[in-house]
């Protein structure tokens, strides 16, 4: 028998309850059919005792039967839900993550910037604050994730902002101290009368240093973000329109953001629960199950423990559609191996059993009513076979239609999880395309580097730009070697110092890469090589990213290359991107690629695709459109599998401005069936 908690949650499942109807008029037919059986059986000549029994015995194994299913009919469905919220829940707080962890380092960069620590170290007229402010907009329109950024001098006033002729901004006097009590930045949420038509803001903010010895503070930088317009772009790129989930963004008990300002808006109090179990939450006398997700980290900054909470109507949630047929080419027995538990195949072979068991019972009946010329009692025995067989049959079919269901929301979910894969990576692919002009940008770099153009063994110069390189490189950990090339495109410094005698004095190798980069024009441009191996990267395969250093004068001097650590930062991107289970566990059977247009692999979870090797993909796939998705049934280095693909659309203005075209699709898939 169910007990409470199943009985509740079976009333939300309009089919479950159906089932459950129908088995238990069954079981009372069968019972009515036993009474007239047992009222007859006098013609059986004291004989059809044993019979009686067997019929009874096989009843309640089939009512037993019953009530594991249903329990284990919700048991599946409950979990599935609970692993959807789970899905927009944690990715929702790990995207933001990711990019907040992006701005720690650019706080810490900033705040070294020659030019910011010239102007706060001496008195500035309006001349020199509207240099500073086209200074800072020029970082800016590098990253538009920044609406402000605010220089403060030592004693707490405003030297210089973005938008040099608006007073918008007043002093606050309480953040140097802020700042000042911070360990190394500050990430500060709250209000602020330096956004003073904001009720809170989103701040990253630095001591300024007189020099990178020097323990004397001569100002602070204080970079704002743009969270809420971040937060929309999450939302539009995880939910579509005909989605019912709401994502809520929690300080403690408090809304800061949400997805449905309708249901639930900025400063509201919520209810305090965390965890991937779905509870059951009451708002406006309208039912919802909701879960909540803290952020697993990343590179181990957790922020400001901000959490995530998804919502969704609970009528409808628990439903289970019903599909006729399964729109691919896909076998009972894949279905079975794919999404059955084990529970739920026990269940569908002891109903089989069960029925075997009854059809040899209700034979032997008949041949004992043959032997003893009672032939009235065979409608009876027809009867009980029929309904073992109906019960049978409701049960076969409720596997299978819950089945179906799943195989459909697995193969939606590649789908889904592909398209989250390659937002991870554009995302992430557009801040190592800010970065490297950003420091291209830093104007002792420029000014070393034309002192090296003329003194090709300046020691100090060498010795400066390496040690920049090196403090940059500490803070910006998903690169392995950052390198300044002269315009010949000899090395002159680099990050690396286990580089530095192979690399330093000799002339790049990728020379398409390097006049690309020498040949930019616009301190907005940026060049990429193409993905392949590079002896930059010990021989594997990346992408290098490059900006034009210019003096002064404008003229370009040289330039930057970064060398992206592709093979651990790629697979990471594709591990968070993976299917997983209730417990937030990667699904055993799941895995995922970035491949290129041509179908050569890029990145990847599973060992079967080495990188550099050439995938036969259906053309379908091969020509989607930007942000564009497929999904289906392949077969991939031999093995079945369910296949869900996206092709990137960038991320900002990254890939959407004609600045760059380099088209990759993210594949995630389950494996149906593993031939190892």
């Amino acid at each position: 028998m169910m007990n409470t908690q199943y009985k509740k949650t079976l009333e939300q499942i309009p089919e479950f309850q159906s089932y459950a109807e129908q088995l238990h008029q069954l079981t009372r037919f069968w019972d009515s059919i036993s009474t007239v059986g047992a009222i007859n059986q006098d013609m059986l000549k004291g004989q059809g005792g044993p019979l009686l029994r067997s019929m009874k015995t096989t009843r309640d194994e089939f009512t037993q039967l019953q009530g594991q299913l249903l329990s284990s009919l919700v048991d599946e469905t409950v979990s599935k839900v609970q692993s959807e919220l789970s899905f927009y829940a944690q990715n929702n707080i790990d995207i933001l993550i990711r990019n907040l962890f992006e701005r720690t380092a650019d706080v810490g960069f900033l705040a070294t910037d020659t030019s910011v620590r010239e102007f706060l170290s001496q008195e500035s007229d309006d001349l020199g604050r509207s240099a500073m402010s086209q200074r800072l907009r020029a970082y800016t329109r590098k990253y538009s994730v920044y609406d402000e950024i605010i220089l403060l001098d030592r004693q707490g006033q405003i030297a210089a902002q973005l938008d040099a002729v608006g007073n918008r901004a007043t002093a606050d006097l309480s953040m140097p101290e802020r700042i000042a009590n911070a360990d190394g930045y500050l990430e500060y949420f709250g209000p602020t009368s330096l956004y003073p038509n904001r009720t809170d803001s989103h701040i990253f903010a630095s001591k300024v240093y007189a020099a990178d010895d020097s323990e004397e503070v001569i100002g602070y930088l204080v970079m704002f973000f743009r969270l809420a317009d971040e937060l929309e772009r999450i939302y539009d790129s995880m939910l579509s329109p005909d989605d019912e989930v709401t994502l809520l963004l929690l300080d403690g008990d408090r809304v800061i953001a949400s997805s449905d300002t309708s249901l639930q808006k900025y400063g509201d109090i919520v209810d305090s629960h965390d965890g991937t179990v779905a509870m059951p939450i009451q708002i406006r006398n309208k039912a919802y199950l909701s879960n909540t997700l803290g952020t697993q980290g990343y590179q181990g900054y957790e922020g400001l423990g901000w959490r995530v909470r998804t919502l969704v109507p609970l009528k409808g949630a628990l439903s289970v559609k019903h599909h006729q047929d399964k729109s691919k080419a896909v076998s009972d027995e894949y279905l079975s191996k794919l999404v059955l538990s084990e529970n739920l195949k026990q269940i569908n072979t002891e109903s089989t059993r069960i029925n075997r068991k009854l059809g040899i019972v209700t034979l032997n009946g008949k041949s004992l009513a043959v032997r003893l010329e009672a032939r009235t009692f065979m409608p009876v025995l027809e009867k009980i076979k029929e309904v073992g067989e109906e019960i049978n049959s409701v049960i076969t079919d409720s596997i299978s239609q819950l089945n179906l269901t799943a195989f459909h929301s697995a193969l939606s979910n590649c789908r889904l999880y592909s398209s989250l894969a390659i937002d991870i990576m554009d995302r992430n692919l557009y801040e190592r395309a800010n970065d490297c002009r950003w420091w291209a940008m830093m104007p002792e770099i420029a000014a070393h580097v034309q002192v090296m153009a003329e003194q090709i063994d300046n020691q100090h110069s060498r010795k400066r730009i390496t040690n920049i390189l090196q403090y940059i490189n500490e803070l910006y950990t998903v690169y392995t070697n950052l390198i300044v090339f002269d315009k010949e495109g000899r090395v002159m410094a680099c990050s690396n110092p286990d580089f530095e005698l192979s690399l330093v004095g000799q002339r790049l190798t990728d020379t398409s890469f390097v006049n690309s980069t020498l040949m930019i024009n616009d301190e907005q441009k940026y060049a990429v090589s193409q993905f392949k191996d590079t002896v930059l990267y010990d021989g594997k395969h990346t992408y290098l990213y490059g900006a034009a250093i210019r003096a002064k004068q404008g003229g370009v001097v040289g330039g930057i290359a970064v060398v992206f650590d592709a093979l651990p930062e790629f697979e990471d991107m594709l591990k968070a991107a993976l299917p997983r289970d209730g417990e937030g566990e990667p699904l055993a059977n799941a895995g995922g690629l970035y491949v290129g247009r041509d179908g050569i692999v890029i990145s990847s979870t599973d060992p079967h695709f080495a990188v550099g090797s050439k995938l036969d993909l259906p053309t379908e796939m091969l020509r989607l459109k930007a942000g564009k998705s497929y999904e289906g049934i392949l077969e991939l280095a031999g093995m079945p599998m369910l296949v869900g693909a996206t092709l990137s659309s960038g991320y900002r203005e990254y890939k959407t401005t004609g600045d760059y075209h380099n088209d990759v699709i993210s594949i995630i898939f389950l494996k149906v069936a593993d031939n190892d």
